[in-house]
């Protein structure tokens, strides 16, 4: 009996075990090379971002000041829009 357990646990088992262990082990490095790719994209999207990031930053202060051009101008009328607006109470 301990002959025939013998037998089919090197004949049958030990091929598969050592099938998964070299698919395991690929596996294993599999991981690991996609880590590496996550971390390297990591960082490329962090520097896109942080160059985006004052990309953006530059283009909303620029449209402030536009708007705050805007503003005043509106805010300040002239003597043409002075008269026009007058008239247009008075109607």
């Amino acid at each position: 009996m301990v002959y025939y357990v013998w037998s089919w646990a090197t004949k049958d088992i030990k091929p598969v075990l050592t099938g998964a262990n070299d698919v395991l082990l690929a596996l294993v490095d599999r991981i690991r090379c996609l880590d590496n790719d996550l971390i390297r994209l990591n960082q490329k999207v962090d520097v896109v971002l942080h160059l985006r990031g004052d990309t953006i930053e530059e283009e909303r202060e620029l449209a402030e000041k536009e708007l705050n051009a805007i503003h005043r101008k509106h805010k300040e009328p002239s003597e043409k829009e002075d008269e026009s607006i007058i008239k247009k109470m008075d109607v």
